[in-house]
């Protein structure tokens, strides 16, 4: 929940005032707004990177604080608009640090990219999972990078997903199909999707729209 929750630059300037918003688990909600009008600031606010200047942020009743920030902040797994991929292998880039290279957990990395259409850049080098991406994954293409971030979020298993404008770099194609395997997590996984895209909200439960300070619901008839 986020509850009277303001936020405003050093000029006093608002971002948001008093907004409202309640998140239920296994529910996919949509943010639409206008460049500028602060749906990743109100995503930070949500995960804990910004603390609200008014208003309170919490989780099953219990007020989020420096006590217990962290754990709750565990909670999240957030595709970004742009991400930092390392100079390292495929199979690396999405387990991170974990050190076990088994067969298991390559063969869970495959099945992840596989339905994240990104099989084939594996099929197409005699490394396989193991082929390098160079820095900040120059090899591969944008909407490639995108999708490798997206394999790391759902690998790490995390409660919520956040997916701030994380398919922008995509064809449209593509991006339909990475859509539909968003919402095939629907029913396990709580997801909030910020896109200027409205026609990839079919699937959400709400879609709320950030403009002048206010966070409102959208009235329309999702497909």
């Amino acid at each position: 929940n986020l509850e009277n929750v303001s936020n405003f630059y050093e000029n006093n300037s608002y971002i948001f005032k008093k907004i409202n918003f309640k998140l239920n688990k296994n529910s996919i909600i949509g943010i639409i707004g206008e460049s500028g009008s602060g749906k990743t600031t109100f995503i930070d606010i949500l995960i804990g990177l910004i603390h609200p200047k008014e208003g309170n942020l919490s989780i099953d009743n219990k007020f989020i604080n420096t006590s217990n920030i962290k754990s709750y902040q565990k909670k999240f797994g957030y595709i970004p608009q742009s991400l930092y991929l390392f100079n390292n292998t495929i199979l690396q880039n999405v387990i991170i640090d974990e050190k076990n290279n088994s067969l298991d957990i390559k063969e869970k990395v495959i099945k992840i990219l596989e339905k994240l259409k990104l099989k084939k850049i594996i099929d197409n080098n005699k490394e396989g999972i193991d082929t390098t991406v160079g820095e900040n994954a120059i090899k591969m293409s944008g909407g490639q990078r995108q999708r490798l971030g997206m394999a790391r979020l759902v690998y790490h298993n995390r409660e919520i997903l956040i997916f701030d404008e994380s398919t922008n770099a995509l064809d449209k194609k593509t991006e339909k199909e990475i859509f539909e395997y968003i919402y095939s997590l629907k029913g396990s996984k709580t997801i909030i999707i910020s896109t200027h895209s409205l026609d990839m909200l079919y699937g959400c439960d709400k879609v709320y729209e950030i403009n002048n300070q206010n966070l409102n619901e959208v009235k329309f008839k999702l497909k």
